[in-house]
């Protein structure tokens, strides 16, 4: 389901018959759907070529694990851990680097992007906007990471221990991560501000707040499992399905459908959003998701090492019982 602004590009209108997704994601005036298959449904419409023209998914594209959408581009990244880009590209932000390999997550800031490796490090490229030095400058020491989100012009990173990294553009103090802040599960960014959700269902943010309140919560909000950050509007689904809406309520951004329930997943794009629904069985809750470094060689080494061990004692505790009997 798709509600806010309808400027007329086809944002709003979800393709008739679209079924079988389990991925959303969407842009300024576009959207992308991931099918099981593995394939990619697109709608809405893109800049590019000197106007703005309906999104097209690249012929053959297929093997997708996730997607992700910017202002005004989009990402795939398929099942041998790498990625593709197309849309706009006004700031190099479709230009994946030609090295890049063994991806497990995406994130589409507005005019740059993100790649998570499987080794706990980000790569990031675009954002070639005068000023934007910092924006694409991962930092040296960023290891562990998780999950990303990519905002206007900066981005965030959450560590296997539950802290967040934001870095690039600080004019509305979005790099300046609350002191206190930890155990968080979930991130989300928006154009000058970020959004964290904590494991106890609660989700903090900072950033601009100067005119429609984008850092600031209802106070009553809880049980938060997933959080989706626009450009002054955010969404929160909470376990029980439902979903809250907070910020500038221009274009019905923040008016939740009616009788809108069993929400399993959510995107916000600039001025609209995104709902996807399904069978409560399918929401994992976030606040039972544990996040873990990536897997290394000795983690292996040391699992096979116990179980190797437990089968040990358990010959001995066998051959003592069959002493046992015999006397």
């Amino acid at each position: 389901m798709a509600w806010g602004q309808n400027a007329g590009f086809g944002e709003l209108s979800v393709p008739v018959g679209l079924t079988n997704v389990v991925a959303i994601a969407a842009g300024l005036r576009h959207n992308l759907a991931l099918k099981n298959d593995g394939t990619v449904i697109t709608w809405g419409a893109c800049l590019g070529g000197g106007g703005i023209f309906p999104v097209k998914t690249p012929e053959g594209l297929s093997n997708v694990t996730a997607i992700a959408a910017g202002e005004w581009h989009c990402l795939a990244l398929k099942d041998d851990g790498t990625v593709i880009g197309w849309g706009y590209d006004g700031d190099d932000e479709i230009e994946v680097p030609a090295n890049l390999t063994n991806v497990i997550a995406i994130a589409a800031g507005y005019y740059h992007s993100l790649a998570l490796k499987s080794d706990g490090t980000v790569v990031c490229w675009g954002g070639r906007l005068p000023g934007n030095a910092n924006l694409t400058r991962v930092p040296p020491d960023l290891a562990n990471v998780v999950a990303i989100a990519g905002g206007g012009e900066h981005s965030m990173a959450l560590k296997s221990n539950g802290t967040v990294v934001v870095w690039g553009d600080n004019s509305y103090g979005q790099t300046n991560v609350p002191a206190d802040l930890t155990n968080v599960v979930a991130i989300a960014a928006g154009i000058h501000y970020c959004l964290a959700l904590k494991s106890d269902g609660r989700v903090v943010g900072w950033g601009h707040d100067v005119n429609f309140g984008e850092v600031t919560p209802p106070a009553d909000l809880t049980n938060v499992v997933s959080i989706a950050a626009g450009e002054q509007h955010r969404l929160a689904l909470k376990s029980d399905g439902t979903l809250v809406a907070w910020g500038r309520g221009w274009g019905g951004t923040i008016a939740i459908p009616s009788g809108l329930t069993n929400v399993i997943t959510i995107s916000v794009g600039a001025y609209h959003s995104l709902a996807l629904q399904g069978e409560r069985e399918t929401l994992h809750l976030a606040k039972k998701v544990i996040a873990f470094p990536p897997p290394h060689k000795y983690t292996r080494l040391a699992y096979w090492s116990v179980l190797l061990l437990c089968l040990m004692g358990l010959g001995c505790l066998f051959t003592r019982w069959l002493r046992l009997k015999k006397h």
